[in-house]
């Protein structure tokens, strides 16, 4: 699988590449961010079997939209209305982790360091692919207003 391109001297060299690099590029962001999808996936549902519904006060979720976040901690609601908000899990102050077994701590220390390395790459991933259709459109509009102005 191709990965992301790292540091900010990819970003600048991309500007100058012919377009057909920079779509074959576009397209495998467009993979990269569909694996890193489905990884992410693929984790809630091994999270869903370790820790069936209510089991601990807090659960893996996946967020919608285009965050470039894909995975989040949320509490479960104590109250109606109450729950779903989300947390750090490994802040220092925070209990909900501490209150439970060092098995139960051990496993889910290990779905965080999961989901931290996918939402890093995930980050870069889809920030390079922004940046990059925003460069594409960029280049159009030069092209377009090029032809305008007899350049």
């Amino acid at each position: 699988m191709p990965q992301p391109a790292s540091g900010t001297s990819a970003m600048r060299a991309s500007a100058g590449q012919p377009v057909p690099l920079l779509l074959q590029r576009l397209d495998e962001l467009t993979q990269i961010r569909q694996v890193l999808e489905q990884d992410a996936h693929e984790l809630l549902a091994r999270w869903r079997s370790a820790f069936p519904a209510q089991r601990l006060p807090f659960y893996l979720a996946r967020l919608s939209g285009e965050s470039l976040t894909l995975l989040r901690w949320r509490r479960r609601a104590t109250t109606p209305g109450a729950g779903g908000r989300r947390f750090e899990l490994l802040d220092a102050a925070e209990t909900a982790l501490h209150e439970q077994s060092p098995a139960v701590r051990r496993a889910v220390f290990e779905f965080e360091r999961q989901r931290v390395a996918l939402n890093y790459d995930y980050a870069l991933c889809a920030y390079e692919r922004e940046r990059l259709i925003e460069l594409l459109r960029q280049r159009r509009r030069l092209a377009e207003a090029r032809k305008l102005l007899g350049a």
